[in-house]
C-alpha cells in the first residue's frame, strides 16, 4: 500500500545552487547584524581569555589535552546568566 503523499521531482543544478547562494546569503547577513547585550563589555572579554589562555599554555606545555579540558571552565563561565553571582549566592 503506497502513501497518498506526491512524490518530490528531483531538483535541477541550477536550482540547488541558487537555494544554495540563497542559504549562504542568508547566513551572512545574520552573521554581520550587531545585536544589543545586556552583559557588560567585561564579561565576554573575560570568557576569551579564560577559555584561550588555557589553550595556550598547553600548547606552550605540548600538552593540548589538558588546555582543553582547562577552557572547558571558560566556556561554562561565558554560559552564566548575566547577573551578579554574589547576590544569587546571598539569597
Amino acid at each position: 500500500m503506497r502513501d497518498a503523499t506526491p512524490e518530490r521531482q528531483p531538483m535541477t543544478a541550477s536550482a540547488r545552487w541558487t537555494r544554495l547562494q540563497a542559504l549562504v546569503r542568508e547566513e551572512l547577513r545574520q552573521l554581520t547584524i550587531v545585536q544589543a547585550s545586556d552583559r557588560a563589555w567585561q564579561m565576554p572579554f573575560a570568557a576569551a581569555l579564560a577559555s584561550g589562555l588555557p589553550l595556550l599554555v598547553g600548547a606552550y606545555f605540548d600538552h593540548l589535552g589538558y588546555g582543553l579540558v582547562s577552557s572547558l571552565g571558560g566556556w561554562c563561565f561565558s554560559t552564566c546568566p548575566a547577573r551578579r553571582c554574589i547576590t544569587a549566592w546571598s539569597r
